[in-house]
């Protein structure tokens, strides 16, 4: 018999503009654009970088395709 092998998928999501706490609740997730994959970084002020580049090209895209953030976000 086939065994299938069942993987865990994660998903690293960044609700910008949010104060709160989420622990402990479920939240649905719609995928608009993928932003990048998996990169390496030499340090935690290059990972910091990188995220503020992620953030603005993500802000450019909802200013662009829908005049702002989508209601709810």
């Amino acid at each position: 018999f086939p065994v299938t092998i069942f993987q865990s998928k994660s998903l690293e999501v960044h609700l910008l503009d949010f104060e709160g706490n989420l622990y402990g609740q479920y939240l649905e997730v719609s995928l608009l654009r993928y932003v990048r994959g998996d990169l390496p970084f030499a340090d935690s002020d290059a990972l910091v970088r990188q995220i503020r580049m992620d953030e603005q090209s993500i802000r450019r895209f909802f200013a662009e395709t829908s005049g702002g953030m989508p209601a709810g976000f």
